[in-house]
């Protein structure tokens, strides 16, 4: 059984070419490609059968091709007698679908003279009647799309001169008054801007105050930045404490660091003579995000007991910012929402 088997899978080995009859048969198919090339127009004639010769000298090559290189060779010459083949075969003219004009026209005229003008007629002054045209038109037009002209069905009709409208300018004048009052938009009453940026820019001022006090007192050391934004009592009123001190950092008037413990603390800046100015500085963007099951477990785990930062009344409306029952706002590219709430800082 293993010998049957090993007889079985065991392929037949040609024999090597050498390397001279390897390029002689390469040389062979690069002569055929070049006569192909400069004789294709000899080729293509519906006459001629040199191309046919060419494609059995290719076979004929082909049995002595053993390796991938000349089988490349034989295949380009093959792909350019099929191009030639194509263009030969577009070449080749049948007459079985030839159009005769002058063959169409004779049967044409026998046909439309109910056979009174034949076909093979020489006279060229021969009148054709005009009944038989009648004929023909009728017997040709379905194969003619034309659009139905438009006709009208009881004739045209007189237009009478147009009805004046009489216009009452009281009347216009209520109608103008009734489309305006629809239009015009209802005013809503809101706190004025102007007012509204010079109190955020008290309340930061006092903030700024209470931060120098709270480090000075602090014996110039950073302040931990929770227990100096939280209020135990206001969940709303932490979030306005966050945006209040965003602007400080952003003005260059306080720095949020990390310390040992990788918290957050912050502490205001000294501005000597010399120092650089608030533009030239680098800076570095962050989001404080917290939310209210977060803000209780923070007032738990610092402890904390009273607001450093106590909440004043102001004399109309409330700073621009978020609360506990209010939607979200945004000023000065520091945001606040009610539900997780994020504030962007610069240090």
């Amino acid at each position: 059984m293993e010998s049957d088997s090993d007889e079985e899978l065991s392929v037949p080995t040609e024999p090597e070419q050498t390397e001279d009859e390897r390029r002689q048969l390469r040389h062979q198919y690069m002569v055929i490609q070049d006569e192909l090339k400069a004789r294709q127009h000899d080729l293509i004639n519906p006459e001629s059968e040199e191309l046919t010769d060419k494609l059995k000298e290719c076979n004929s090559l082909f049995q002595r091709v053993k390796l991938t290189r000349e089988a490349t060779k034989d295949s380009q010459a093959l792909l350019t007698i099929a191009q030639l083949g194509r263009q030969k075969a577009q070449a080749l003219q049948t007459d079985i679908n030839t159009f005769n004009a002058l063959e169409f026209s004779e049967r044409l005229v026998n046909y439309i003279s109910f056979g009174r003008i034949p076909a093979t007629s020489t006279d060229n002054n021969a009148r054709i009647p005009r009944i038989s045209w009648e004929k023909f038109g009728e017997a040709v037009q379905p194969f003619f799309s034309r659009t139905p002209p438009l006709r009208c069905m009881l004739g045209t009709f007189e237009r009478g001169p147009p009805e004046r409208r009489v216009s009452n300018r009281n009347t216009d004048k209520g109608d103008r008054d009734a489309i305006t009052d629809r239009t015009v938009p209802k005013q809503l009453k809101s706190v004025d801007e102007e007012e509204q940026r010079e109190q955020t820019t008290e309340e930061v001022e006092r903030i700024h105050r209470l931060l120098m006090n709270y480090w000075r007192n602090n014996k110039k050391k950073p302040v931990d930045y929770f227990e100096f934004v939280l209020n135990p009592g206001s969940y709303g009123h932490t979030i306005e404490n966050m945006f209040h001190v965003a602007f400080l950092v952003r003005d260059n008037l306080a720095k949020i660091l990390l310390d040992e413990y990788k918290l957050p603390v912050i502490e205001p800046v000294e501005k000597h003579a010399g120092d650089a100015p608030t533009e030239s500085l680098q800076r570095h963007q962050c989001i404080v995000s917290i939310t209210n099951s977060e803000f209780e477990e923070l007032v738990r785990t610092f402890q904390v007991k009273t607001a450093a930062i106590k909440p004043v009344e102001l004399k109309k409306g409330k700073i621009p910012s978020a609360s506990g029952d209010s939607g979200p706002s945004q000023m000065n590219g520091f945001d606040a929402h009610p539900g997780p709430q994020s504030k962007k800082a610069k240090k």
